[in-house]
């Protein structure tokens, strides 16, 4: 539908949202490429390729594919490494999940970016160092940590709102995130994006790549896209 409009046109970055697209199976992941090579033939090697999915659903066939596909990233999200908590939100993923997925991106030589989560429910400023602290110790070299928000006719909204952190106790986590990865070397790329330096894998990338929104064109398809 778009391919008239965007003859010429550079490709900057792609992102395949959403949190569940590595639900996928491994031949989607060429088809998904198809397209995306049908209205940009050459894809610079700088571009990021990201797919977005959960720790549960990547399996290491998923990885390869993803990988010989063309996409060159992979995003986790996370929310929240401590397993109590994240089983508020009804997820079943274990620590292990996280760990094994990280491991097959860097067996295929993707880069790997992990989304956390601050101000969820019975969440205090012990338990989000805890999670980072072990991020940072699996060798995860771009971090985004972004505040819940809560919306709509949602578990959390309807009955966990009173378990939520207070404004003042997320501001708290953010200060102490920032001061904690910094510590660690890492650099405040957005309001929510961190990454170290050092990455072999690695492009420039903060999802959304919402620096480039002065000077990149933004294009987004589907339920809920930019």
């Amino acid at each position: 539908m778009y391919k008239d409009a965007l003859q010429g046109i550079s490709l900057g970055a792609v992102y395949f949202g959403g949190g569940t697209s590595n639900l996928y199976k491994e031949a989607k992941y060429f088809e998904l490429m198809e397209l995306v090579r049908e209205l940009f033939p050459k894809i610079p090697d700088y571009v990021d390729i990201t797919l977005e999915g959960i720790p549960q659903l990547f399996t290491r066939e998923k990885i390869k594919a993803i990988r010989d596909s063309g996409m060159n990233r992979i995003s986790m999200g996370v929310q929240q490494v401590n397993e109590r908590l994240n089983s508020l939100s009804g997820r079943k993923q274990k620590t292990q999940h996280v760990i094994q997925t990280l491991e097959w991106a860097r067996e295929f030589n993707l880069a790997a970016n992990v989304d956390l989560i601050f101000g969820w429910p019975q969440q205090t400023v012990d338990t989000m160092i805890e999670d980072l602290e072990k991020v940072v110790s699996w060798g995860v070299y771009d971090i985004t940590h972004y505040e819940l928000n809560v919306g709509g006719p949602t578990d959390f909204a309807l009955n966990r709102y009173h378990e939520l952190p207070s404004t003042l106790s997320n501001l708290e986590m953010y200060r102490a995130s920032r001061d904690l990865l910094m510590s660690h070397g890492y650099q405040q790329v957005t309001a929510y994006n961190w990454r170290k330096p050092g990455d072999p894998n690695s492009r420039r990338y903060e999802e959304g790549v919402t620096h480039r929104f002065d000077s990149m064109d933004t294009l987004g398809l589907g339920y809920a896209a930019l």
